[in-house]
Order: C-alpha cells, then structure tokens, then sequence
C-alpha cells in the first residue's frame, strides 16, 4: 500500500466547503516511521510500551507544490525548520505522526515549523504575511490529507487531540487561541464527538460519516532517487583525549585540519561528538560548513551506566543520530528507546549489526560502518594497505561507511586530500542526515506492513 497523494486545483476543496483561502496546491507522502515525540505523547496519553509497540506509527508530510517565488533558505534554514523532517524535498509546510492500532488511527500531533516558527527569524521577516496568506491554513489541508489516508487503509475512525489535550502538557505561557484553531477544527468541519481515551482527549472523527467530506487526493508516486553511483558516508568520532594518550591540542588541530581540508574539497560529512565536548565543538563545524551532519558520540564514551542517550539530549534536542563508541550495542540502544529520545538514525559496525547495508527498523536507520583508523593507529597495518582496501571497496560496493577519529589524525590526515579526491571519483559523498532522509524516503513507497511485503516478494 503507497500513499502519495497530490492536489492542484482548489475547485473539489471548494464543493468539498473548503474556502478558497484555505486551499494550496500540495502533495501529501506517509512514511513509515515516529515523527518527533510520538512515544513520549502516546505515553503520556495512556499506552503502555508494549501497545506502543504493538502498533504502526507513520508520519505524513505536506508539501506546497510552488514556492520558487519564496526564498529557498525559508525550507532549510536549520533553526526554522527546527524538527528538520523535510528528508531533502523542497517546500515542507506541514507535518504529523499518525499511530495505528488496529482500525483506528490517533494523530500524535500536528505541526508546521515553518508557519509556527517564522515570526521568531527576523531574517525572514519579509515573508512572513505571505506565508500566511498562503499557508496559514496548512491544518485544515493536513488533515483532509490524513483522512484520505486513513480511508485508504480501512481505517474505521480518525482521533485528533483536541487543544485542552495539547495543552496540558505545554508548560510555558502561551496563547491558547492557536492551539484552538489547530485542534478544535475538527469539531466545525467534520461531524465528531468529544471523547476520552485513557489519558487523551479526542475528537473522534468517523470516516464513514464524514465521506463526503473528505477530499480524495490525485494518486501520485514520489520520485525515487536514481543516483546510480556509489554512496559514500564518512564518520568522524570526535572525543579528543577521552580514551588514548593524544595530546587535546592536537586533537583540537587535527579537527580544525580536517574541516579546512572539506571545506576545501566541497565534501560534507558527519561530525560524532562526545555530549561533553558537543556545544563548542557544533559551533565549529558549522561556521565551517553548516551542511555537516552532526551526531552524539555518547556523553563521555562511558559504558558504566545506560543514561548516555539521556545526557546527551540533555545537551541538544534537535541531533538525529547516535554512533556507538567502540561499537558496542549496549542495552539502552534499543529502537524504542532510541525512538522515544527522538533518535532517527543509529551507526554502528558491521560486525555489531551483522549487516553490511543500511536499512530501517521500527523508524530507526541502521548505517554499517565497514572500518575505521584504529587498525593504522594500533599498528595492525599501514596506511597504504589500508587505504587501498577503502578503495577497493568503494569501487566494489554501493555503500560504503567508514570512520576516523581526531585523535588518530596524525597516521592519516597527511593523506586526507588525496583520499577524498580518489573517492569523489569513484561515488558521491553522503551525509549521516542526507543517508537517513533518502531511507525513510525510499522506504516511504511502500507502506505494506513487512509480514505483506514479504509475502509478495
């Protein structure tokens, strides 16, 4: 089962009692994986973790099909788009996670950083009452998108928090006048009823009564990517002297090196770095490049306790990844908990996952890292060996992922240009976020549960 739905013409909104104020053109995908904080919520809301697991989480995402009269930086700006979930497509407005469980299907929440963060970027000030203007009824088509999808897939009722729902668990003051706007509409264009479930409160939106107005979206199907070299994904484990004898200074030289070497050669690439180290370290490899991926390499490279996730979300929210120090899978590195902090993607070797393709399980991207530096470090071969095994690979596989570290610079950072000009002949260099994004993408054409997949392969 795909879900790729678009809408070009406001006239079938219109009949539908739509206003045309409220209509763009867009193009809605469902993705099979937890959009931000959908653990957390459903837990909040009364599911136990097994309920949790038991179920489907998707998230759809809404697209506006002409923005090229708006400024591109408005869809990728890192601080506008803080949840960064437009997975490399251009003009995400709108998003929401969706949990299925049996057939009901319950919206986690729904979002739009792009028209509920704008008025904190002055450097966007300038558009700010044209995306109002355009968008500012981004919810009312997000949902009509989420009850075609749901009518798709046999889903019996629809249940959409309302904004006392919400609410509760928003700390700070606010206006509530938004969230009502938001999450009471349901209750003005949709026949629905107020219900309690658990810990939640819903507007419980059934599809047979409410068919007619529903506005069923074009079939489309989403372009896959038809980049036939291969990818190339290169990992620096950032932890200056956390577990070798490497003087900080030179450490600290050897990551200035590398990012003035990549910055030199165009190539982007993901900085893991210790929780401990993370804010100045961000700061760094940004004012290089803000285009490098950023991950937790662990709080302190620490295997005597299982909170390193938790300390490390302590420090930054918005990190997708998470690689392995040593590459040991300790018991907290579970999907779901991984899922419930909002991880997206987790790197590890080879070995550890027994894989050597990526791959995606319960909304967590799994990337195989092959090897790293610490076989020339300890002395088990040489450079040259080693780089001509990298090499062959490269030219050999369609992925490949490997590591370095800044204190291991001193037996490989001589030869760093020379190495990523011999690999940028052979594939395309891929950041950790970029790899994540075209997986779930990928993923996203297919929405059959893996039991079914399975069954037609």
């Amino acid at each position: 089962m795909n879900y790729c739905g678009t809408a070009k013409s406001a006239a079938e909104f219109v009949a539908k009692g739509f206003a045309e104020r409220e209509f763009f053109a867009h193009r809605a995908i469902v993705i099979r994986k937890q959009y931000p904080d959908t653990f957390l919520l459903l837990e909040r809301r009364g599911l136990t973790a097994a309920e949790i697991r038991a179920g489907e989480c998707f998230q759809i995402n809404l697209y506006a099909e002409a923005v090229d009269d708006f400024p591109a930086p408005l869809f990728t700006d890192r601080s506008l788009n803080w949840h960064s979930q437009q997975l490399g497509q251009k003009g995400l407005i709108a998003a929401a996670g969706l949990f299925r469980q049996e057939d009901s299907l319950f919206i986690t929440l729904m979002q739009s950083d792009l028209c509920q963060q704008l008025f904190r970027h002055p450097q966007f000030k300038a558009c700010k009452s044209r995306v109002e203007n355009r968008f500012g009824h981004w919810y009312s088509i997000l949902l009509n998108a989420i009850l075609d999808f749901a009518n798709q897939c046999g889903i019996a009722a629809v249940y959409s928090p309302t904004s006392a729902c919400i609410l509760a668990h928003i700390r700070q003051r606010i206006s509530a006048s938004l969230f009502e706007r938001i999450y009471d509409a349901p209750a003005h264009r949709y026949e629905s009823r107020r219900i309690v479930q658990r810990k939640g409160e819903y507007w419980q939106i059934r599809l047979f009564e409410n068919s007619h107005r529903i506005v069923p979206l074009s079939p489309d199907q989403p372009q896959h990517r038809n980049e036939e070299s291969p990818i190339i994904c290169i990992f620096h484990d950032t932890e200056e002297d956390v577990d070798t004898s490497a003087p900080v200074i030179e450490c600290r030289e050897n990551l200035r090196t590398m990012l003035e070497i990549e910055k030199a050669h165009g190539v982007r690439t993901t900085y893991t770095v210790l929780g401990r180290l993370f804010q100045a370290k961000r700061e760094q490899i940004w004012a290089s490049d803000p285009r490098h991926s950023l991950g937790f390499h662990s709080f302190d490279h620490s295997f005597a306790d299982d909170s390193q996730l938790a300390r490390c979300r302590e420090v930054d929210l918005q990190v997708r990844g998470y690689r392995v120090p040593r590459s040991c899978l300790t018991p907290e590195l579970t999907d779901h908990r991984m899922a419930f902090l909002n991880f997206e993607w987790l790197a590890s070797s080879s070995y550890s996952f027994g894989a050597s393709q990526c791959s995606v399980h319960h909304g967590m991207a799994k990337i195989p890292i092959l090897t790293d530096d610490y076989g020339i470090f300890s002395g088990q071969t040489d450079y040259a060996r080693w780089e001509k095994t990298l090499l062959e690979c490269a030219r050999t596989k369609d992925f490949l992922a490997f590591g370095l570290h800044d204190c291991y610079g001193a037996v490989w950072l001589a030869h760093y240009p020379r190495l990523l000009e011999e690999l940028g002949r052979i594939g395309r260099f891929v950041t950790a976020d970029d790899l994540c994004d075209e997986l779930f993408w990928e993923q996203g054409l297919d929405l059959r549960a893996p039991a079914e997949t399975a069954a037609a392969e």
